[in-house]
């Protein structure tokens, strides 16, 4: 948002670019691949007096297995 302005501002391309640039890299530093609809979704079959614990993770089989035996 704040390339834009400052390409009307000041009539230069780069701001536009620079903009279009960073918010690329940030929509790809904040996705996670765990979504908001997902994460409601969620909330709501939640009951009152319990909780939920939402984990990302990247590994094989076998040590998501460990994670989830430990877990229990």
């Amino acid at each position: 948002m704040l390339g834009l302005i400052a390409a009307v501002v000041t009539g230069t391309k780069p701001f536009i670019r620079a903009e279009t640039v960073s918010a690329s890299l940030l929509g790809k530093l904040t996705n996670h691949g765990i979504t908001n609809v997902f994460t409601q979704q969620v909330a709501k079959e939640l009951q009152p007096g319990t909780s939920a614990l939402l984990l990302l993770a990247r590994s094989d089989a076998e040590r998501r297995g460990k994670v989830i035996e430990r877990l229990r």
